[in-house]
C-alpha cells in the first residue's frame, strides 16, 4: 500500500509520457513529436490517485483533475505495474470539473489503479 504524507499528492498524467517525454496529439490523432525541455515545461493535466492527511482543498480527492505547475513533480516510478507521479498541494494551480473525452478514459482507468495501487 501506498500513502503519501503531509500534503503531498500522488497522480496519474493525462498525457501519455514515454522516455521522459510527455507525448502530444493534435484533436484527430496526429503525434506532434517534442524536445523534453518543451514538452516538460508547461503545466499539465493529471488524475488524483490518492491524496496525504494534511490536503487543505476539499476539491482535491482522488479522481479529481488538477492542472500541476510546470516542473513540480517527482520523476515518475512503477508502483504494482502502474506508473505514477507525486506534487504537493501547492503546486496545484487548477482543479477541473469539466470532463472530456481523455479525461473521462483516463477517470476510468484511475478507478482500477486506486484498487491495484491501494
Amino acid at each position: 500500500m501506498v500513502r503519501p504524507l503531509h500534503n503531498r499528492i500522488i497522480f496519474a498524467f493525462l498525457d501519455q509520457v514515454s522516455n521522459g517525454m510527455f507525448e502530444d496529439h493534435t484533436v484527430s490523432g496526429i503525434y506532434l513529436g517534442g524536445i523534453k525541455d518543451l514538452t516538460s515545461k508547461s503545466p499539465r493535466w493529471g488524475v488524483v490517485l490518492t491524496i496525504g492527511p494534511e490536503i487543505k482543498d476539499p476539491e482535491i480527492v482522488p479522481g479529481a483533475l488538477i492542472m500541476i505547475d510546470a516542473l513540480r513533480w517527482t520523476d515518475g516510478v512503477v508502483y504494482n505495474d502502474v506508473k505514477i507521479w507525486m506534487t504537493t498541494e501547492k503546486d496545484v494551480v487548477l482543479i477541473s470539473s469539466d470532463h472530456n473525452a481523455q479525461a473521462e478514459k483516463t477517470f476510468a482507468a484511475s478507478s482500477a489503479i486506486i484498487k491495484k495501487l491501494f
